[in-house]
C-alpha cells in the first residue's frame, strides 16, 4: 500500500513537473506553436495561414494573445497563389481562465487593427466563404461572453462576379460592447465606401457614408433600439441623405 501511494505521488509530481515546463515554454515562446496552427488551418480549411511577425502569450490574470502581421490565403491556394483572403496589421485577445473550464469563453477583450477581408461571390453563386461556413458538428453551439470589441481602419470588399458589381467599404470601425450570441448592449458602425456596377448601361458609382449607434439588440427577436442611424448616399453627382 505504501509503495503504490509512493509510486502515484512519484507519478503525480512527474505530471505536474511536464505542465510547469510546458505552460514555462509556451509563455517563454509561444511562437513554438505556429507550425502546428499552420498546419491545422492546412489540413482542416485547405488555407495558407501565414505569420508576418511573433505572437506573444501572458496567461495570468487572463489568458491574452497579441498578434502582429498574418495573412489566410483563399480555399486550396498555393503559399504564393494570388491576394489573401484575409490580412490583419495587428490584435490583441483577452480571455478569462475560469470560465474555459466550465466550457464557456467569456472574452474580455477584442481589438483588430488593419483588418482586410475580401469576399467574392462567383458567377455559378459559389463564395470564397463556403468552406469556413460548413461545420462538422452543426449542432454544437458556442456559449460565450464578450464584453468589448473594437476593429479600427478595417477594409472590406465584395466582389460580386454573378451580378457584375463590387462593393468597398474603408475605414470601417466597429464598437460592440457585451455582446452574447443572443444580444449586445451597445455597438456603433463606421464607414465610408464605394459601390460599383458594370452592366449594359455605363458605370455607375455609389459613394457611401453610415454611421449607426445602437443602444440594444436582440437577435432572437431581431430587435434594436437605435440612438442614430445615418446613411449618406453619392449616386453620379446626385446626393441623398436618408
Amino acid at each position: 500500500m505504501h509503495k503504490t501511494i509512493k509510486y502515484g505521488l512519484i507519478s503525480l509530481f512527474i505530471i505536474v513537473m511536464m505542465l510547469c515546463i510546458t505552460i514555462g515554454t509556451l509563455i517563454y515562446d509561444p511562437n513554438i506553436l505556429k507550425p502546428l496552427i499552420v498546419q491545422w488551418v492546412q489540413t482542416h480549411n485547405q488555407r495558407v495561414l501565414t505569420f508576418d511577425s511573433d505572437i506573444q502569450l501572458t496567461l495570468h490574470p487572463n489568458l491574452e494573445i497579441t498578434l502582429g502581421s498574418l495573412t489566410l490565403s483563399e480555399h486550396n491556394a498555393t503559399p504564393q497563389g494570388g491576394d489573401p483572403f484575409l490580412s490583419l496589421h495587428n490584435g490583441h485577445i483577452a480571455l478569462s481562465l475560469n470560465p474555459l473550464l466550465r466550457k464557456k469563453w467569456v472574452i474580455n477583450d477584442i481589438a483588430l487593427n488593419g483588418l482586410k477581408v475580401a469576399f467574392i461571390r462567383y458567377e455559378d453563386g459559389r463564395t470564397n466563404i463556403d468552406d469556413l461556413l460548413t461545420s462538422e458538428d452543426s449542432d454544437s453551439q458556442i456559449n460565450f461572453n464578450l464584453n468589448q470589441i473594437r476593429i479600427i481602419n478595417m477594409a472590406l470588399t465584395f466582389n460580386d462576379q454573378l451580378n457584375k458589381q463590387s462593393i468597398s467599404l474603408k475605414p470601417l470601425n466597429i464598437a460592440i460592447d457585451q455582446m452574447t450570441p443572443k444580444s449586445f448592449e451597445k455597438a456603433s458602425f463606421m464607414t465610408q465606401g464605394q459601390i460599383k456596377s458594370q452592366s449594359s448601361t455605363p458605370l455607375l458609382q455609389h459613394q457611401l457614408e453610415v454611421k449607426l449607434n445602437a443602444v440594444h439588440g436582440n437577435f432572437a427577436q431581431d430587435h434594436l433600439n437605435s440612438g442614430e442611424i445615418r446613411l449618406f448616399t453619392k449616386i453620379n453627382n446626385l446626393e441623398q441623405q436618408l
